[in-house]
């Protein structure tokens, strides 16, 4: 190690042992994390110590086996899969654990995508969806429903609306409904698409028709799109 890193280090090492955990001022990362972004983590050294990179990516390896074990030992796994996501501060692995969780039948697991889907950090949330798309449930209906309504991110909304539509459940047609009524032009497409998978029609990118047969009514003809409204809606992206 050069001898600047080491001079670093030592006094790293003498902060920490007089305050503590000391937070970088405009910071919510410690000494001690900022030392481990820049490649010199002393945690490195400790024995009982695992760094970031090696927790997630034993979270990967876990799924290539907790799929085919008996439920009982996938709820035990997921029961121990809840405890490290309640401690877990980096919302980076909390949502490496969702998607390890999602990626298995369980009640426990169930239960932790319910938690997961109110997380602070939307990395968190999107896991969550994609959790609740594998699961094909009355459940996962309901809660991809409530993200794509009430979610205050808009990438947890558009992603919970596509997962509605992979689900293919006439339940969601309500939901997707709503979402016609959206401002935003890439939302309404999103419910389109989705509406398409889920009722096998295709009435191509026109908002009105789609509402008039959600609705119940006959859809209108279509009509030929001039070069003008072509471009205007190129344009509204």
């Amino acid at each position: 190690m050069p001898r600047f890193a080491i001079a670093r280090l030592l006094l790293v090492v003498w902060v920490i042992s007089l305050s503590g955990c000391v937070t970088v001022p405009g910071s919510d990362l410690t000494i001690m994390e900022h030392m481990w972004l820049l490649g010199d983590d002393p945690r490195d050294s400790d024995p009982k110590y695992t760094a970031p990179m090696a927790r997630m990516e034993r979270y990967r390896a876990l799924r290539d086996t907790v799929a085919r074990e008996p439920e009982m030992q996938r709820d035990e796994v997921a029961r121990r899969l809840t405890g490290e996501f309640q401690v877990e501060r980096d919302p980076l692995i909390r949502a490496e654990i969702v998607r390890t969780a999602g990626s298995f039948q369980s009640t426990q697991s169930n239960e932790l995508l319910k938690i997961a889907s109110s997380d602070s950090d939307a990395e968190v949330r999107l896991a969550a969806c994609g959790g609740w798309a594998r699961r094909r449930t009355d459940m996962s209906i309901a809660q991809l429903s409530q993200l794509a309504t009430s979610d205050s991110n808009v990438e947890v909304r558009m992603h919970a609306v596509s997962s509605l539509g992979d689900l293919g459940h006439e339940a969601a047609i309500p939901t997707l409904r709503t979402g016609l009524d959206s401002q935003d032009p890439a939302m309404q497409l999103q419910c389109m698409e989705s509406l398409k998978q889920v009722t096998k029609q295709d009435f191509g990118q026109s908002v009105i028709r789609w509402k008039q047969f959600v609705d119940g009514r006959t859809p209108d003809p279509p009509r030929e799109i001039s070069f003008a409204e072509r471009v205007e809606s190129i344009m509204r992206f």
